[in-house]
């Protein structure tokens, strides 16, 4: 018996071959928009992530705000502390640049043109340095934006209004100011206040050590 063999026509093929070619095609925009969308899902989700953990370690570093002493060109003694309306500079136990290393750090706000202000934080691992003098030039980083399009903000800061109130018969009582020197008053402020709005606002606490100059005192004196 003769068999005869069945084969595919010239454009049956050339119509399959189109018809693969488009599947192709279609899955290849596919997959590459599905890549786009991942990779940008990804990448937002990483920047949240890392935007996340810088906020959290800021937070660790104002918390880890503490007296710290420095001299003057006269060599005596000064706490490190100056702030005002706008911000402060202040040393902390544990950086968010290093965690676990102290770093000098500035919170402060910037205004934005017309529209409110962002609030602003930088620091100084001292790694490699210290500071050492009160008006020492600091090497600040690169600032991270904490908040934007805020309206009217400012600080204030609840203290004692100087070391030389403290004077064995009556404890002083303590109020706010719009600014507060370290170097001037002696002590550290007991709190610093952020007023973000009418109703809302930030709140830090900081340890108060007013025999700390004391015992720096007689280790200068002797020097």
């Amino acid at each position: 018996m003769d068999s005869k063999l069945k084969g595919f026509t010239l454009v049956e093929m050339l119509i399959t071959l189109v018809i693969l070619t488009s599947v192709l095609l279609l899955a290849t925009q596919g997959y590459a928009s599905f890549s786009s969308r991942w990779d940008g899902q990804l990448g937002r989700f990483q920047k949240v992530a890392n935007d996340a953990r810088s906020l959290l370690l800021v937070k660790q570093s104002l918390n880890g705000i503490r007296a710290y002493v420095t001299v003057d060109n006269a060599n005596k003694p000064r706490l490190y502390f100056e702030g005002n309306i706008n911000g402060f500079v202040a040393v902390t136990n544990s950086g968010a640049f290093r965690p676990g290393a102290p770093a000098v750090i500035r919170l402060q706000l910037v205004a934005e043109g017309n529209s409110g202000y962002r609030l602003e934080y930088q620091e100084w691992p001292m790694v490699d340095n210290y500071l050492l003098k009160v008006d020492q030039q600091v090497p600040f980083s690169e600032p991270i934006v904490l908040m934007t399009d805020l309206v009217n903000p400012r600080f204030d800061y609840f203290g004692v209004e100087s070391l030389s109130r403290y004077n064995g018969i009556s404890t002083p009582k303590p109020q706010w100011f719009e600014g507060y020197s370290s170097v001037r008053r002696q002590l550290m402020p007991q709190k610093i206040r952020l007023s973000l709005s009418e109703s809302e606002m930030v709140l830090l606490k900081i340890t108060e050590d007013r025999n700390l100059l004391s015992k720096y005192n007689g280790e200068f004196r002797g020097a």
